[in-house]
């Protein structure tokens, strides 16, 4: 954590990472929920205050409990690209709440990290994961075989969505 604002995220390597943003619905009750839910799931995270903590190596993600998000399932379906069945995204509708996590980016260490705090979010209750900073969706099952399988595209196809269109379509990178 940072020693200027213990609420923030540990800082990054580069003043200039940028941020990654995930939604995580869940089936939370309350904060207190998510918190006991965390201890017990394997990874080795806490909450402390407004973040999650690795208790082994001591690096903070933001970690804002937020309330159930009407109209979320819809939200889900169209940022998975094709890949989210419907069945998935009413599975997402009935969520309690939302886990926004938060930490910097700005390499690939960086971005599987996040994407191991995540995991670990999921297993304490999540249903899906949202990267707000590409706009990509992805059920529980798809994000847990990108971050535990051995493909070296992974990280690449967890954050990145692909925009057809125009001159040959591009790429949005979270």
């Amino acid at each position: 954590m940072s020693d200027a604002d213990p609420a923030d995220p540990t800082p990054p390597a580069s003043p200039t990472a940028p941020l990654i943003v995930f939604a995580i619905p869940g089936k939370w009750s309350d904060r207190t929920d998510l918190v006991a839910r965390l201890a017990a799931a394997p990874g080795g995270y806490v909450v402390d205050g407004p973040t999650v903590r690795d208790a082994n190596t001591g690096r903070a993600y933001g970690c804002d409990l937020r309330p159930r998000v009407p109209g979320l399932a819809d939200a889900f379906f169209a940022a998975g690209g094709g890949r989210i069945r419907r069945a998935d995204a009413l599975a997402v509708g009935n969520h309690a709440s939302v886990v926004r996590l938060t930490g910097f980016g700005g390499s690939v260490a960086a971005a599987v990290e996040m994407m191991r705090v995540a995991t670990v979010v999921l297993a304490a209750g999540g249903i899906a994961v949202l990267v707000e900073s590409s706009g990509l969706a992805h059920t529980a099952d798809e994000w847990l075989n990108l971050a535990g399988g051995r493909d070296p595209g992974a990280v690449y196809w967890a954050y990145v969505t692909l925009v057809a269109g125009g001159e040959g379509g591009g790429e949005v990178a979270g």
